[in-house]
């Protein structure tokens, strides 16, 4: 879900869901929210919690990611970072090929 909200509103949401942006010349403040479990945050930890070492970290480069009360350490793959393979990893990861389930 994406919304702008006035000042005083957004100054009274979650600081993490709230981003500030501008738009032909006006600024916004923008309540970015995900209740699928698929917003940024949790597609980061889906994507980092992959076994191994991942390809979309740099060789020699190390990741620390903490979001809904789990933590991830990951390293670089030792072939380095790539583009091809961390997509990969990512649709692998988000099972963007799943069918939607509709709830009514």
């Amino acid at each position: 879900m994406m919304r702008a909200l006035e000042p005083p509103t957004a100054a009274t949401a979650p600081r993490d869901y709230v981003t500030k942006t501008a738009w032909q010349g006006k600024k916004y403040n923008l309540y970015v929210h995900s209740f699928l479990g698929y917003g940024l945050k949790a597609g980061r930890m889906a994507v980092l919690k992959q076994q191994g070492s991942n390809s979309c970290i740099p060789i020699g480069g190390h990741a620390h990611y903490n979001y809904n009360n789990d933590q991830v350490d990951v390293e670089g793959d030792n072939l380095g970072s790539s583009f091809d393979r961390c997509q990969k990893a990512a649709v692998q990861a988000l099972n963007v090929n799943k069918p939607c389930e509709v709830v009514t």
